[in-house]
């Protein structure tokens, strides 16, 4: 059937049998158009192309669903319990994340995979360690690593946390999670760096659905693993993940297929000077400069990629 599509110039193609009706009509006119024989061919194409990816699902859950070159994961469920089953997977090679603890579903991952660019591209512009709160696909709170203060430790729920002062990670979480405590509740974390133990405690004691981070200590991992009694979702993401250039984001409602290309605007450090804001608080209205990257520990720019891979979910 491909073969014969390939040379629709010459040859008629007809693959579906809602298509006869109309063949025979322009058979017995003597003209099977240019146009009827295109329209044919794309049709082959089509059912061609879903036998090759139904072939290459089989092979996907069968060969590389386990081991070290997962492409594909199995979800808890899709974006609601009931919505089973559920799957993440990745064309050409494997997931650019390990699962280290726990069994995600489909929301924690878009939550992770929104969340894990934000903090990188922080880290890239500003180089201090960057840490985000998302829920829902959207961050609730977004830091980078500026020493606490006395007070602000007490308002971060941070002042008996030991070693504080010593990491920068912890002190971009402690900022991000107390940006809206209310909204943050049950959220996914997001830090660049590897994960240490002051890290870990803060996180320890938060209502929170997962973490996802480049690596982690041996101690820090160790005690995120007791969370939620052995269950919490622990994420290793590769640090050179970013999406393709070429990426579409696609959407199927119903039977059309929706797809635009991705946002490619990146998160750089010439984004932070001198752009003044206009904050409306109540009757007042606050210009603030953003000049300096302190400024960042109140106001934090979104910046959501959708790395290439794709998710199932039953309806």
């Amino acid at each position: 059937m491909r073969a014969a599509a390939k040379n629709h110039a010459r040859v008629c193609t007809i693959s579906d049998p809602n298509d006869y009706p109309e063949f025979l009509q322009a058979l017995s006119n003597g003209d099977v158009s240019e146009k009827i024989r295109n329209l044919y061919a794309l049709k082959a194409f089509e059912q061609t192309a879903s036998y090759d990816m139904a072939i290459a699902d089989f092979f996907r859950k069968k060969y590389a669903s386990d081991g070290n070159q997962i492409q594909q994961l199995s979800l808890r469920y899709g974006a609601n319990p009931h919505q089973k089953p559920a799957a993440a997977f990745k064309k050409g090679g494997p997931l650019p994340f390990k699962v280290l603890n726990g069994a995600p579903g489909y929301i924690n991952l878009l939550d992770s995979l929104n969340a894990w660019p934000l903090v990188k591209e922080l880290k890239q512009a500003l180089g201090l360690p960057a840490a985000a709160s998302f829920k829902h696909v959207s961050p609730a709170g977004a830091a980078i690593g500026v020493d606490l203060t006395e007070k602000e430790r007490e308002v971060c729920l941070v002042n008996d946390i030991e070693g504080l002062e010593h990491s920068k990670l912890a002190m971009a979480y402690a900022r991000a999670r107390g940006a809206d405590r209310m909204s943050s509740f049950g959220d996914i974390i997001a830090l660049s760096d590897k994960v240490d133990v002051p890290t870990a405690k803060i996180i320890s004691r938060e209502v929170s659905d997962g973490v996802v981070a480049p690596s982690y200590s041996k101690e820090a991992l160790e005690i995120l693993s007791k969370k939620k009694g052995g269950k919490y979702m622990i994420l290793q993401v590769h640090v050179k993940l970013r999406p393709s250039r070429t990426l579409l984001k696609e959407d199927r409602l119903m039977n059309p297929t929706n797809h635009h290309r991705r946002r490619p605007a990146l998160c750089l450090a010439s984004n932070y000077s001198n752009i003044e804001t206009m904050y409306r608080y109540g009757r007042k209205t606050l210009s603030i400069r953003l000049s300096h990257p302190k400024t960042l520990r109140y106001l934090s720019p979104v910046c959501l990629l959708i790395p290439t891979l794709l998710f199932l979910s039953g309806v």
